[in-house]
């Protein structure tokens, strides 16, 4: 690994561990659909949870996240009023 100072892969690395790792799976509708809580992108990550349920992709979701450091809410309060 090539990477920074730090010992971190800088962004061609990064592409090409996707490349190689990552599988592209083909979507199909499913019961649930688990939405992972972060700190970031809060707001994409509903609007695509509620793009693909419109599209039937999934009837059930759970939100999940805990309280972090920085905010009083944690993160399914954060995401789950976002997809409501």
């Amino acid at each position: 690994m090539q990477g920074d100072k730090d010992g971190l892969p800088d962004a061609a690395e990064i592409a090409a561990i996707n490349a190689r790792h990552l599988s592209n799976t083909p979507l199909r509708p499913a019961d649930l659909l688990f939405v992972f809580g972060t700190r970031v992108d809060e707001a994409l990550r509903a609007e695509t949870a509620c793009r693909l349920w419109r599209k039937g992709l999934f009837r059930t979701a759970i939100v999940s996240g805990g309280v972090t450091a920085g905010s009083s809410l944690s993160e399914c309060a954060v995401i789950k009023p976002l997809m409501v």
